[in-house]
């Protein structure tokens, strides 16, 4: 079986030790893995994140004080779409491939160049891949 090549999105968070804080500062790094199946995929993109936060957790301060980064979990796995003649996830990544995108929407023209030109703006995130759980409705009982 060959493997298939994914965009794992990390999610890691930083916080204040011993600090309860409302406003959580997040990253979503995004890792090109691969694996025979998602499930391989997911185990090392979660390990990445696990080794990263631990890492990352060694002198971080956040204001002034002690700080630690935690492994929130795998956003999303996209399969990776290599463009064509190539196979479109079984062969290595190369130039012009597809590992991820991202759903936005932004108020208006203005605030369009702001995001473009890499200045803060406010923006809708629409994430049209769900986790499986999220997908599942629940029948109500009648």
């Amino acid at each position: 079986m060959a493997v298939t090549w994914y965009a794992a999105h990390v999610i890691t968070s930083f916080r204040q030790k011993n600090t309860k804080r409302k406003w959580i500062n997040l990253w979503e790094t995004i890792y090109l893995v691969n694996g025979k199946t998602p499930s391989q995929a997911r185990k090392k993109a979660e390990k990445i994140g696990k080794d990263e936060a631990k890492a990352g957790s060694a002198h971080l301060t956040i204001d002034g004080k002690p700080g630690k980064m935690v492994f929130e979990g795998i956003r999303k796995l996209m399969e990776v779409m290599n463009s064509y003649p190539m196979e479109m996830s079984e062969e290595r990544p190369n130039d012009g491939t597809d590992l991820t995108h991202l759903e936005l929407g932004v108020r208006d023209e203005k605030e369009l160049k702001k995001l473009v030109s890499g200045k803060q703006v406010s923006v809708e995130y629409y994430d049209a891949v769900r986790p499986a759980a999220a997908k599942k409705k629940r029948k109500k009982k009648t």
